[in-house]
C-alpha cells in the first residue's frame, strides 16, 4: 500500500488541459470570492452600524429597505470556498497525478480516477456555488457576456434547460458510465490519448450535469427540485452502478484485453485487478447514500422552518374528521 501511494503522489504530469484550466477557474473563483466577501462584510457591518477600518461604509439610509430589516444570505461563505478548492484539488489529482499514469497499467486505479471525476469532484464544485462567485471574478465585459448567454431567451439557456431535466440528466449519466465501460470503447481510451481525454471530459461533464440537480446550485434554469425529489433522484442511479460493479467483480474472464498485454505491477493478477475495480465501483454507491442522507436532513430542517398553519385551519370541529366525513355522513 505504501509503495502504491508513493507511486501515485510522486508521479505527476503537468498538462495544460489537466492543470491549467482548473488553476484558471480557481483564480477566477478566488478573485470573485474575495470581492464578494469584502462587499458582504461591509454590508453586514453597515447593518450593525459598525465601522470597518479602511473600507468605505455606506450609511444606514443608503442601504436598501430589505437590508435594514434582516440580514441577507451570504454568497462568500468560507465553507463554500473550501468545498470548491477541494473539488479542484481532486480534479487535478485525478488528471495529472499517478492515477492517470498508472490507469493504463491497473484497472482498479482507472476506477478510482473515474469515481473522482463522476462522483466526488462535481458535488464539491457545485457546493462551492461557482456561478455567481466566478461571475464576480470575471472582467466586466466577460461578466456581461456570460449573463447575456444565460438570459431567458438565449438558445444556450434553452439547451441547458433541456439537458438538465432530471430524467435526461440520469439517462446521460448512466449512458456515459456504461458506454465507456464497453470493452471496445474502453480499450480505445487506453490505447489513444485523445480518446482517453474525451472519456475523462465526458465523465466530468456528465457528473456535473447530474449533481447540478442534486445540489440545486445556480444557475437555476428550471425550478429546483424539493429535497424529497432530490433524494429519489440521487438514489435512482444506484441500481445501474450496482449492476456495473457486479458485472466487473464476478466476470470469469478478463473484460478488457489491454490489461492482459501490460506488465503486472505489485503482483496483482488481471482477474484480481478487475475484481478490485468492481468493488471500487460498488463502493461509489456510498456517495449517493451519503448525499441522500444529507438531503433527508435538509428536508427535515425545511419542514421545521415552515410557518405553522393559521388558527382557522386547525381549530375547527371538521378539522379532525377523516376525509369524506366532513358532511356528517357515515360510510357503511
Amino acid at each position: 500500500m505504501l509503495e502504491f501511494l508513493r507511486a501515485i503522489f510522486l508521479t505527476w504530469e503537468f498538462r495544460p488541459f489537466a492543470v491549467g484550466i482548473p488553476l484558471l477557474f480557481g483564480a477566477l473563483y478566488l478573485r470573485g470570492w474575495l470581492r464578494l466577501y469584502r462587499r458582504e462584510t461591509t454590508r453586514l457591518h453597515a447593518q450593525r452600524r459598525l465601522p470597518v477600518r479602511g473600507w468605505p461604509t455606506p450609511t444606514w439610509r443608503e442601504l436598501p429597505p430589505r437590508s435594514r430589516s434582516r440580514p441577507l444570505p451570504r454568497l462568500a461563505e468560507p465553507w463554500r470556498a473550501v468545498a470548491y478548492f477541494g473539488g479542484l484539488a481532486l480534479l487535478i489529482l485525478a488528471l495529472a497525478s499517478g492515477l492517470d499514469a498508472y490507469s493504463t497499467l491497473l484497472f482498479f486505479v482507472h476506477m478510482i480516477q473515474h469515481e473522482l471525476l463522476l462522483m466526488m469532484v462535481p458535488p464539491l464544485l457545485w457546493l462551492g456555488n461557482p456561478y455567481p462567485i466566478i461571475l464576480w471574478g470575471l472582467p466586466r465585459r466577460l461578466r456581461v457576456a456570460v449573463i447575456g448567454l444565460m438570459a431567458q431567451p438565449s438558445p444556450f439557456r434553452r439547451f441547458l434547460r433541456k439537458v438538465s431535466n432530471p430524467g435526461m440528466a440520469i439517462f446521460i449519466h448512466v449512458a456515459v458510465l456504461w458506454g465507456w465501460h464497453d470493452s471496445t470503447l474502453y480499450n480505445l481510451a487506453l490505447e489513444h490519448r485523445w480518446a482517453h481525454d474525451l472519456e475523462h471530459l465526458s465523465f466530468f461533464l456528465s457528473g456535473m450535469l447530474f449533481w447540478w440537480n442534486a445540489v440545486g446550485a445556480a444557475p437555476r434554469v428550471r425550478r429546483s427540485l424539493s429535497y424529497a425529489w432530490r433524494m429519489l433522484y440521487v438514489v435512482a442511479v444506484i441500481p445501474f452502478v450496482v449492476a456495473l460493479g457486479a458485472t466487473l467483480s464476478f466476470a470469469t474472464s478478463p473484460l478488457y484485453a489491454h490489461y492482459t498485454t501490460v506488465p503486472r505491477l505489485w503482483g496483482i493478477s488481471v482477474m484480481d485487478d478487475q475484481m478490485y475495480g468492481g468493488v471500487i465501483m460498488w463502493e461509489s454507491i456510498m456517495n449517493h447514500i451519503v448525499a441522500a442522507l444529507i438531503l433527508l436532513a435538509g428536508h427535515f430542517r425545511a419542514e421545521e422552518q415552515k410557518a405553522p398553519l393559521p388558527h382557522s385551519r386547525w381549530d375547527e370541529a371538521d378539522a379532525l374528521l377523516a376525509p369524506g366525513l366532513e358532511d356528517g355522513s357515515v360510510i357503511s
